[in-house]
């Protein structure tokens, strides 16, 4: 749905689709204020959007936010939810740098307890 050749004309179409629930339109919107594509960079705007498309079940939009919680960009460092967005992201079929999660997993265990691992019922 994006167009290159008029930018403008693509947001509208997303907002549109995002405004009545579509999850994809809403990561694709969320995406494009997060590189600022099209117009200035909106952290406000691209979590908004984001989170609605996670919600909506995008795995994408959920691999997506949990990179921003991971890194920190426009949000407080999260850990906890950058986890449990790429592993239900994982659930539901997007294909992740393994590495990255069992990284994030490392960094979490002094917080959750040592005991805790991807493979606990917990995770499951």
């Amino acid at each position: 749905m994006f167009s290159r050749s008029d930018p403008r004309q693509s947001v509208k179409w997303y907002d549109m689709a995002a405004a009545k629930g579509d999850a994809v339109s809403q990561m694709e919107l969320g995406m494009l204020y997060y590189r600022g594509a099209t117009f200035i960079r909106d952290q406000d705007q691209a979590k908004k959007w984001l989170r609605f498309a996670a919600a909506n079940g995008n795995k994408w939009a959920q691999s997506n936010l949990g990179d921003i919680y991971m890194n920190g960009e426009g949000l407080p460092v999260n850990l906890v939810a950058a986890y449990a967005l790429h592993f239900y992201s994982q659930y539901f079929g997007a294909v992740l740098d393994t590495n990255a999660i069992d990284q994030q997993l490392l960094k979490l265990r002094p917080k959750i307890g040592a005991n805790m691992s991807a493979t606990s019922p917990q995770f499951q």
